[in-house]
């Protein structure tokens, strides 16, 4: 900061009041944890003269952004079948998959995990299965991530290091039959995902 170009200061002690903004600009990646620390960090000289220190009072600390989700809302359509699909208890069948997607900022990375929460409750005796509240009676619904293990709700599981840019967690969601007859109807099931960042 250069002195003031038209002022020409008396002499005697005078008095500036100097508006000052601190503005951060990234120039390169950011490692998530990364510590700005405190301390001064610049300072106005005039001639040979200081008059002012910029002193930073508290280190800051950088923490990874929360990769945003493109759509909160997967409707998910499982086809068409006959009751006799699901000849007896814990029988499957009618899978469709979905993917949950993710876009993630570039520069840091975090370790992501997701739990499922069952919005429309669980099948009675089971903690992987959704209840149906369809017409359908002996169904629910099955969730399976992307390694075919069945999702066991409201337990958190990792999914991985989140990337610079577009993330695609895969899942599949099938009809599962929880008594050994099930009788003709629609079903209707609604989850809820939650994702954390460490």
């Amino acid at each position: 900061m250069g002195p003031y170009g038209t002022y020409t200061a008396p002499n005697q002690d005078s008095q500036f009041s100097v508006g000052t903004t601190l503005q951060l600009i990234q120039t390169g990646p950011i490692a998530n944890g990364s510590v700005l620390p405190a301390g001064t960090f610049a300072n106005w000289q005039w001639g040979s003269i200081v008059p002012e220190y910029f002193v930073l009072s508290n280190s800051i600390t950088f923490v990874a952004s929360a990769c945003t989700v493109n759509t909160t809302a997967i409707t998910v359509t499982l086809p068409t079948i006959g009751a006799t699909a699901l000849p007896s208890k814990d029988t499957t069948t009618g899978s469709t998959p979905f993917n949950i997607q993710l876009t993630c900022p570039s520069g840091s990375t975090s370790q992501l995990s997701i739990m499922f929460t069952a919005s429309s409750g669980l099948a009675a005796g089971y903690t992987n299965v959704l209840k149906s509240t369809g017409g359908a009676t002996g169904v629910g619904v099955e969730l399976l991530d992307g390694n075919s293990n069945s999702v066991v709700f409201n337990n958190t599981t990792v999914v991985g290091a989140t990337p610079s840019g577009a993330l695609s967690i895969p899942y599949t969601a099938r009809y599962h039959a929880i008594l050994n007859a099930v009788t003709a109807g629609s079903v209707a099931a609604k989850a809820t995902f939650t994702l954390t960042y460490q």
